[in-house]
């Protein structure tokens, strides 16, 4: 997971079941990988590596996740919002 979460500079929404496949969990249930993954994200919030999370409800909720990037990251995320649309 820590590996998925610092791949992306700015983390977009995904759903429950395709961040299960996406980290190559081993969870036959979608509700059992959302409490091991809730376990990760307080653990990775304590941490400071990232500011908060939602987790939606059901197999299709949304996950989203607001993390603290990387400098080099928030130097591109700074220039991006700087060229604007």
């Amino acid at each position: 997971m820590h590996a998925a979460l610092a791949a992306l500079p700015d983390w977009p929404p995904i759903r429950a079941e395709r961040l299960m496949i996406r980290v190559g969990s081993d969870r036959a249930r979608v509700r059992d990988f959302k409490d091991d993954l809730r376990h990760v994200l307080d653990n990775f919030e304590r941490r400071g590596w990232i500011l908060s999370y939602k987790l939606g409800r059901g197999d299709q909720g949304m996950i989203e996740i607001k993390k603290v990037p990387t400098p080099s990251q928030a130097r591109a995320l700074a220039a991006r919002a700087a060229q604007g649309p």
